[in-house]
Protein backbone atom coordinates (compact mmCIF):
# COMPACT_ATOMS: atom_id res chain seq x y z
CA UNK A 1 0.00 0.00 0.00
CA UNK A 2 2.41 2.64 -1.06
CA UNK A 3 1.02 6.42 -1.25
CA UNK A 4 2.00 8.12 -4.08
CA UNK A 5 2.25 11.38 -1.96
CA UNK A 6 5.70 11.52 -1.05
CA UNK A 7 5.40 14.65 1.29
CA UNK A 8 4.96 11.70 4.60
CA UNK A 9 7.97 9.37 2.74
CA UNK A 10 10.94 9.49 5.92
CA UNK A 11 13.52 9.85 3.37
CA UNK A 12 11.80 13.71 3.11
CA UNK A 13 11.34 14.15 6.13
CA UNK A 14 14.50 13.93 7.59
CA UNK A 15 15.44 15.59 4.68
CA UNK A 16 13.03 18.85 5.71
CA UNK A 17 13.95 18.14 9.06
CA UNK A 18 18.07 18.93 8.62
CA UNK A 19 16.97 21.77 6.23
CA UNK A 20 14.89 23.25 9.37
CA UNK A 21 17.86 23.01 12.03
CA UNK A 22 20.37 23.98 9.67
CA UNK A 23 17.97 27.48 8.61
CA UNK A 24 17.37 27.85 12.29
CA UNK A 25 21.02 27.57 13.62
CA UNK A 26 20.38 24.53 15.71
CA UNK A 27 23.46 22.66 13.93
CA UNK A 28 26.74 23.67 14.87
CA UNK A 29 29.28 24.97 12.54
CA UNK A 30 30.47 21.59 11.19
CA UNK A 31 30.56 19.76 8.17
CA UNK A 32 27.49 18.67 7.44
CA UNK A 33 27.42 14.82 6.69
CA UNK A 34 27.35 13.78 3.19
CA UNK A 35 26.10 10.67 3.24
CA UNK A 36 22.30 9.77 1.13
CA UNK A 37 19.29 9.37 3.44
CA UNK A 38 18.11 5.65 3.38
CA UNK A 39 14.39 3.93 4.22
CA UNK A 40 13.52 2.01 7.43
CA UNK A 41 13.18 -0.71 5.05
CA UNK A 42 17.41 -0.26 3.53
CA UNK A 43 18.60 0.53 6.94
CA UNK A 44 17.28 -2.52 8.71
CA UNK A 45 18.44 -4.87 6.09
CA UNK A 46 22.00 -3.30 5.53
CA UNK A 47 24.77 -4.48 7.49
CA UNK A 48 27.05 -2.35 9.58
CA UNK A 49 30.12 -1.07 8.15
CA UNK A 50 33.09 -2.18 10.21
CA UNK A 51 36.02 0.32 10.24
CA UNK A 52 39.70 -1.31 9.32
CA UNK A 53 41.41 0.47 11.73
CA UNK A 54 39.38 -0.74 14.68
CA UNK A 55 41.20 -3.59 17.01
CA UNK A 56 39.51 -6.95 17.21
CA UNK A 57 38.68 -7.85 20.78
CA UNK A 58 41.44 -9.22 22.66
CA UNK A 59 41.65 -11.82 25.18
CA UNK A 60 44.00 -12.65 27.91
CA UNK A 61 45.73 -16.61 27.48
CA UNK A 62 48.60 -18.43 28.64
CA UNK A 63 51.05 -17.03 30.87
CA UNK A 64 49.67 -13.33 30.21
CA UNK A 65 46.09 -14.48 32.28
CA UNK A 66 47.84 -16.32 34.71
CA UNK A 67 50.02 -12.96 35.53
CA UNK A 68 46.75 -10.76 36.23
CA UNK A 69 44.95 -13.40 38.17
CA UNK A 70 47.80 -15.06 40.19
CA UNK A 71 48.11 -11.74 42.36
CA UNK A 72 44.60 -11.44 42.19
CA UNK A 73 44.01 -14.50 44.03
CA UNK A 74 46.90 -14.01 46.37
CA UNK A 75 45.71 -10.89 47.87
CA UNK A 76 42.06 -12.11 48.06
CA UNK A 77 43.75 -14.80 50.16
CA UNK A 78 45.58 -12.43 52.27
CA UNK A 79 42.36 -10.07 52.99
CA UNK A 80 40.27 -13.51 54.50
CA UNK A 81 43.51 -14.83 55.95
CA UNK A 82 43.54 -11.19 57.78
CA UNK A 83 39.78 -11.26 58.24
CA UNK A 84 40.32 -14.33 60.26
CA UNK A 85 42.79 -13.50 62.46
CA UNK A 86 41.58 -10.22 63.31
CA UNK A 87 38.35 -11.93 64.21
CA UNK A 88 40.36 -14.61 66.56
CA UNK A 89 42.39 -11.97 68.48
CA UNK A 90 39.12 -9.76 68.64
CA UNK A 91 37.37 -12.84 70.67
CA UNK A 92 40.06 -13.77 72.39
CA UNK A 93 40.28 -10.24 73.91
CA UNK A 94 36.66 -10.00 74.70
CA UNK A 95 36.64 -12.93 76.61
CA UNK A 96 40.63 -12.12 78.20
CA UNK A 97 38.78 -8.06 79.08
CA UNK A 98 35.61 -9.96 80.69
CA UNK A 99 38.02 -12.21 83.30
CA UNK A 100 39.96 -9.09 84.17
CA UNK A 101 36.66 -6.69 84.92
CA UNK A 102 35.77 -9.72 87.60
Amino acid sequence: MASSDQSTSPRLSLEKETEAKTSSGAVSDAEPVTTEPVTVEEAALSKPEVKQDEKAEEWLTGIKLWAVISPLILVFFLVLLDTTIVSTVHAHLLRTKRMGAN
